[in-house]
């Protein structure tokens, strides 16, 4: 089971719970991933802000800030910067089961 939870200071954590043998269960938490954006690339054209569907990305001043509330992680910031001054990290998770039936 994947849930988000909000944690200290406000920071979004994404929370995975596994059931183990026994009933005994297991909990993973991380901070959840955000774009980076690269401050020394990037020159403030903004059409990372007017092209996210979710309203996450607005100008502060003279840099890029991210809503993490409204970050759906979709990646439309990355694909629309000329520069390739966003991207979007991410985990590899592998998942394995002792039964491939599911059963």
């Amino acid at each position: 089971m994947s849930q988000r939870e909000t944690g200290p200071g406000g920071t979004l954590w994404h929370v995975e719970t596994t059931l183990l043998a026994g009933n005994e269960m297991c909990e993973k938490r991380q901070p959840r991933a955000m774009p980076e954006i690269n401050v020394a690339i990037c020159n403030l054209c903004g059409l990372c802000v007017a092209k996210c569907p979710h309203g996450a990305a607005s100008i502060v001043g003279r840099q890029i800030v991210l809503n993490d509330e409204r970050c759906a992680y979709c990646g439309d910031c990355e694909a629309i910067c000329p520069l390739g001054a966003i991207t979007l990290p991410y985990d590899i998770v592998v998942s394995y089961s002792n039964d491939a039936a599911g059963g």
